[in-house]
């Protein structure tokens, strides 16, 4: 019984590495993403923007 808990709570341990790990290298790829679409599509993306509002305000 003791040696179940003891794996128990290693495994629990491990998951939680594991889960962390994976939290951390979402953030990373979310942040890359980021950047490199604010690279490649800055100008596009006020373009978008002031589209947006353009269309809010004519309907008022």
């Amino acid at each position: 019984m003791d040696q179940a808990k003891v794996d128990l709570k290693a495994a629990k341990e491990l998951l939680r590495d594991s889960v962390r790990a994976l939290k951390d290298a979402i953030k990373a790829k979310r942040a890359e993403n980021k950047a490199e679409k604010e690279n490649t599509n800055g100008n596009d993306q006020d373009e978008d923007n002031d589209a947006a509002t353009n269309t809010g305000t004519a309907t008022q």
